[in-house]
């Protein structure tokens, strides 16, 4: 990955954030504990305990309260303050954000992989998975642009699936920066060649780089 700072999730609470490229932590599922977060749901404020309550699913529960706790320790220490008290909030499209956009983050999930990543400018982040049988010609259709629909009509069978992945998750994440979720998915066009650098095409003023975290999961970060 190149144009963000990749940090070991333990340099967290001591990473700077200056200006420009934003930061990035990536932390495996299998790892339960990080040494400056204990995962405590006092942590949390009272909307985000309550949510805590009515999630049944074990694994779904642990992984909210982990990537929230995470979240709030994080911002407290480059804000400077308790992490119970950071004012997060969400916008008009359900996106999470700090009340006074002192910093701009963004979280992401999937299976074995927890991302973060925090920047002075507005940032988002994906990771997926890579999952066969897929409709991947049906996806493309629906959610990507027509640009985007020739060029994947284009390539042979053996690179779509890369070439979709490689798409899939530089659009979510600069849906996620941009903050209008995925209503706008068809209005934004990413080069989805994965033999090529990543890039944002359309809207322009961007930057995106990737990365391949073992060997099924892919990433993408946009700021």
């Amino acid at each position: 990955m190149t144009g963000v700072d990749l940090l070991n999730v333990e340099d967290a609470p001591s990473a700077v954030l200056c200006t420009g490229a934003p930061l990035v932590w990536l932390l495996p599922d299998e790892v339960e504990h990080v040494s400056w977060c204990d995962f405590d749901p006092a942590l949390l404020n009272q909307r985000e305990r309550d949510r805590l309550s009515t999630i049944r699913h074990p694994l779904t529960r642990f992984h909210f309260q982990r990537g929230r706790t995470m979240l709030r320790v994080m911002l407290g220490k480059h804000l400077g303050g308790v992490p119970s008290d950071i004012p997060l909030t969400v916008n008009a499209h359900g996106k999470p954000v700090l009340a006074d956009h002192s910093l701009h983050f963004n979280v992401t999930h999937t299976e074995g992989l927890l991302g973060f990543v925090i920047g002075h400018s507005p940032v988002g982040i994906d990771a997926e998975r890579s999952q066969a049988n897929r409709d991947l010609l049906g996806l493309v259709n629906r959610y990507f642009s027509t640009v985007e629909q020739a060029q994947f009509a284009a390539f042979p069978a053996e690179l779509q699936p890369a070439a979709f992945l490689r798409g899939w998750t530089c659009k979510e994440a600069l849906l996620k920066a941009i903050g209008t979720g995925m209503r706008d998915v068809q209005n934004c066009t990413v080069e989805l060649d994965p033999r090529k650098p990543p890039k944002v095409l359309e809207p322009t003023g961007w930057q995106v780089t990737t990365m391949n975290y073992g060997d099924s999961i892919a990433v993408a970060v946009v700021w």
